[in-house]
């Protein structure tokens, strides 16, 4: 070896290895690469295909396109509104949700509970569905909503229910 090189290297005149390769294939006043597929040799040829563009990413501050929120076989979509004689309690300010149809009407009066921070328990808010002819039915706590949507004939894509509390 010459005079400087390490053993087992190819610092001082060894192999060339990858970077060797790469810059005798550089013509001669052309900069090293130092990073990137360039400095490995595996850019582009110009006489390669041009591969397709990938597909624009959506920017964070634009909000995605609106599409109709539609519930899978097993949920039921629940639109909740608040009573038209009920004052004391505020209405959600999301109102739609999808809820599995196992899940029991007092699974939705707790979750009301929580989200309107109610004083009053869970159980002294009240949940009424409208049936086909406009009449509202009071929805027992131990039913499910799969058993609500059939009993009552109602529609389980978009189900209309609404709170107030009870007294």
């Amino acid at each position: 070896p010459r005079a400087g090189a390490l053993p087992g290297h190819s610092l001082g005149g060894g192999s060339r290895g990858e970077a060797g390769e790469a810059a005798a294939r550089r013509p001669a006043g052309d900069p090293p690469r130092s990073h990137g597929d360039a400095a490995r040799g595996t850019h582009q040829v110009a006489s390669e295909p041009a591969r397709p563009a990938r597909p624009r990413k959506r920017k964070l501050n634009q909000p995605p396109k609106p599409g109709p929120l539609k519930p899978r076989t097993a949920e039921v979509g629940l639109v909740l509104r608040r009573h038209p004689l009920e004052e004391s309690l505020d209405p959600l300010t999301k109102d739609y949700v999808t809820v599995d149809k196992s899940a029991l009407v007092k699974h939705v009066q707790k979750f009301l509970a929580l989200k309107l921070r109610a004083e009053a328990p869970w159980h002294q808010l009240e949940v009424f569905a409208s049936d086909k002819s406009g009449l509202s039915v009071l929805l027992q706590t131990n039913m499910t909503l799969g058993e609500a949507v059939t009993m009552h004939d109602l529609d389980p894509l978009l189900l209309c229910l609404k709170y107030r509390r009870r007294g």
